[in-house]
């Protein structure tokens, strides 16, 4: 701020008169996509947005609230609510979420920074514990940085590792746990025959241990408190894989619902109970919400819904990579106004000078540009 030709005063804009109220709604959760009876809001009444699509289509247009258009690492990097509200209000396009945890872990900063340094502590004579939602797909976590984390706390200096899992089912296809779980046990067997101590110590769904605890249900926190720190669950087994394979032959089974388990020794004892002096990280990079749009899960190559081995189709709860409408309108909308047709896959990040524009000023040089222009008459 040392520049004494800064100043916080917004121009005002040629075009667009200032004095107007504005409303900006938002509407969590809404998305296009394909129009069938799956998608909740097309198989809904909804006059409104009907009449803002349908009526005035120079007024309506599709945004990007996903992948790089958000600060995400790619377009296969579903959005979500901090994301977009983060993007939303900065009217500029940061490095977020999973993106700023793949900047750490690839140059390796995050081993140099104070919060590693301060777990390394424990590294001499007690256990990292690593607890989180195991998937890929992004959202909430990714297999991919997991599998670095472990490699690299290997790598420098941890000895003893155990990772305490919580299965999906709801972000990704229900029944993907037992290919995650294999995929983790033969990374853990690799450190292993390094010399490092690593195993899988417990596990739970998501919805029902430690993680996802709606409606002031402690239950879920007690349930990951007695599994992960006393190591005490309901049921107990040699491996993770026996655990997933086993909890999921009941029928009403399900990943994101599956009970608390603990991995017992020989002896019938917790591996991996957490202890004082232990060192805990969550793997998480955020917490939750979906989309409805589209609920259920895709057959990649056909775009057909998705089955399970029984034909049943499988439902699907979670953040989509579909874009969002935006729509503009009222009495006091300056005439000739509409959503420019020239900006390649413009994003949330463009809404904050839309925004401003629509307040009758310029928006800052250095965010991202607007979304509106006034037509000449």
């Amino acid at each position: 701020m040392g520049s004494t030709d800064f100043s916080f005063k917004l121009a005002d804009h040629p075009k667009i008169p200032k004095g107007k109220q504005l409303a900006v709604i938002i509407l969590d959760g809404w998305g296009e996509e394909k129009p069938d009876q799956y998608n909740c809001i097309y198989v809904a009444e909804t006059p409104t947005m009907d009449s803002l699509k349908k009526g005035a289509p120079e007024k309506w247009t599709l945004i990007k609230a996903h992948g790089p258009a958000v600060g995400l690492p790619t377009e296969d990097d579903m959005g979500n609510s901090e994301v977009g509200h983060n993007a939303l209000g900065a009217g500029r396009i940061f490095a977020q979420g999973a993106k700023l945890v793949d900047y750490a872990l690839a140059s390796g900063k995050i081993y140099e920074g104070a919060g590693f340094k301060y777990i390394k502590e424990s590294f001499e004579n007690g256990t990292l514990h690593l607890i989180g939602l195991l998937r890929d797909g992004g959202v909430h976590s990714r297999l991919d940085q997991l599998q670095l984390l472990l490699k690299g706390a290997a790598q420098n200096g941890a000895k003893r590792i155990r990772v305490h899992i919580l299965t999906d089912g709801r972000d990704c296809l229900d029944g993907s746990s037992i290919g995650y779980v294999e995929t983790l046990e033969n990374d853990l067997v690799e450190l292993q025959k390094q010399g490092v101590d690593a195993q899988i110590a417990s596990g739970g769904g998501r919805m029902y241990v430690t993680m996802d605890r709606y409606e002031n249900d402690w239950g879920v926190v007690k349930r990951g408190w007695d599994a992960q720190v006393l190591g005490k669950a309901p049921h107990k087994f040699r491996s993770a894989l026996e655990a997933v394979k086993k909890l999921r032959e009941d029928p009403k089974a399900s990943d994101q619902y599956l009970p608390p388990f603990v991995i017992v020794d020989e002896n019938e004892k917790a591996v991996g109970p957490i202890l004082d002096g232990d060192a805990v990280v969550t793997i998480n990079f955020r917490a939750d919400h979906g989309n409805a749009e589209d609920m259920v899960k895709r057959n990649t190559k056909t775009g057909q819904p998705a089955k399970d081995k029984d034909g049943k189709i499988q439902i699907l709860t979670s953040h989509t990579l579909s874009p969002v409408p935006i729509a503009i309108g009222g009495p006091g909308l300056k005439e000739g106004l509409r959503f420019r047709s020239d900006l390649q896959q413009p994003g949330l990040a463009n809404v904050a000078s839309t925004i401003i524009n629509l307040l009758g000023f310029e928006a800052p040089s250095d965010y991202e540009p607007t979304l509106i222009e006034v037509a000449n008459n």
